[in-house]
């Protein structure tokens, strides 16, 4: 992602920012909490979070919409329809959900089964799996 614009879906702690530097970024994440971890880490970034819903995020449409390790699996339906205009043309989408029968150790310690989706809702999209998740790479 590094010389693109890239919209971090669920960006939590700021996983994607520890290990690439895209040209441009704004993560959106619901947990105020998760933000705060990400911005003590990457403080140079706090302009470039949103505290809400992806439901709720208003913004430019960018190159590269990724939603990473199971964060794509909490999104609802429209949400899901929705990422695929975030994206300008010529771009790419990448959202990973938790494979079919995975619980998150977070689950497990914390005792809260929150719903999670698949990718039924989306479009066609290239499919594969890497360790507990199911990913899935679109066209914008």
């Amino acid at each position: 992602v590094t010389g693109e614009s890239v919209l971090d879906v669920g960006c939590g702690t700021g996983l994607l920012l520890d290990y690439a530097r895209p040209a441009r970024y704004m993560g959106v994440d619901p947990s105020g909490a998760m933000l705060d971890r990400l911005l003590a880490k990457h403080p140079e970034r706090r302009g470039d979070v949103v505290n809400a819903p992806l439901r709720s995020f208003v913004g430019d449409r960018v190159d590269v919409v990724v939603s990473l390790f199971g964060s794509a699996s909490y999104l609802m339906d429209d949400e899901l329809r929705r990422v695929p205009t975030l994206v300008r043309p010529g771009g790419r989408w990448l959202l990973m959900f938790y494979s079919e029968g995975y619980e998150p150790v977070t689950h497990a310690k914390t005792g809260v089964f929150p719903p999670t989706r698949t990718y039924a809702g989306l479009p066609e999209g290239r499919v594969s799996a890497f360790c507990d998740y199911t990913v899935v790479e679109g066209p914008g």
